[in-house]
């Protein structure tokens, strides 16, 4: 199945402490490095996660469990890197993690480091390294914190030029929709389907390359993402008729990109009605 039906590959889906970094709600690049290198980790882009994951250990190379939510950046480092098949530099950060004793203290560092640190001290090659996916989950749903979720809202205010003021309800449908697309790819499918379900009824009618503004253009298939956020979180009639709705808003045919997917909801509808 694919990534929208389940968690990528080698999923990694962290306690909803282990999202942000600082004792306070306050923004700082510090913060904005590290929540993007948490994203970019439990969608398994391991390359990106570890260059944010470089850039904030150079403004704040010391974990801290203080506050809300901790800050194990060289835990994530070790993970990341493992994962890309870098014994050497995940056992170097894997110390590190260890030598501040930080991540044993919490419980989404403790999870990470009984998932990662025995393969990283015992494997011998980056191909065991590559070869050994890890599932670490608690579902197809992440709950991402209030913070991070704050910060995806303010990237995508910035993406369509708009004011961080604005009250939800001011907002058009397609910021609706682009916040939507950013929650799924995070993992987190009940804040997705939320912003979806908004932009369509801000917005009806779906369609491909649907204008924005300006010279912007975006594939506009709001019941269709609203199925998958449904299938994810195992909401099948919901699911169901959503994906009838798509269907009639002419957005699923053969040969689109989404048309494997609509395949394996379906499919996957089948199923749970076999088994109810």
């Amino acid at each position: 199945m694919s990534n929208r039906l389940q968690n990528p590959a080698v999923c990694i889906t962290l306690m909803l402490a282990s999202s942000m970094p600082l004792t306070s709600t306050a923004f700082s690049p510090c913060a904005d490095a590290y929540a993007q290198a948490v994203t970019e980790f439990r969608a398994a882009n391991y390359a990106l996660a570890e260059h944010y994951l470089t850039e904030a250990i150079a403004m704040d190379d010391q974990a801290d469990s203080a506050g809300e939510t901790p800050y194990l950046p060289y835990a994530f480092l070790a993970a990341a890197r493992y994962e890309r098949g870098d014994l050497a530099g995940s056992k170097s950060a894997l110390q590190e993690a260890e030598r501040q004793g930080i991540a044993q203290t919490t419980e989404s560092g403790r999870a990470l480091l009984s998932a990662y640190g025995p393969r990283i001290t015992t494997a011998s090659s980056p191909t065991e390294a590559l070869s050994s996916p890890i599932v670490l989950g608690y579902g197809e749903h992440i709950a991402l914190s209030e913070l991070e979720s704050e910060l995806l809202r303010s990237r995508v205010l910035k993406r369509c030029a708009l004011s961080e003021t604005l009250s939800d309800n001011l907002l058009p449908w397609y910021f609706h929709y682009l916040l939507g697309l950013e929650y799924r790819d995070a993992g987190d499918q009940e804040r997705a389907l939320e912003a979806f379900q908004l932009s369509a009824s801000l917005e009806a009618s779906s369609g491909r390359k649907k204008r924005l503004y300006g010279m912007w253009f975006v594939d506009y298939l709001p019941y269709f993402e609203i199925a998958a956020a449904n299938a994810n979180l195992g909401r099948w009639d919901e699911a169901e008729r959503a994906l009838k709705t798509s269907r009639k808003e002419g957005e699923l045919k053969p040969g689109t990109a989404e048309w494997e997917q609509f395949l394996e909801i379906r499919s996957a509808i089948e199923a749970n009605r076999r088994g109810a």
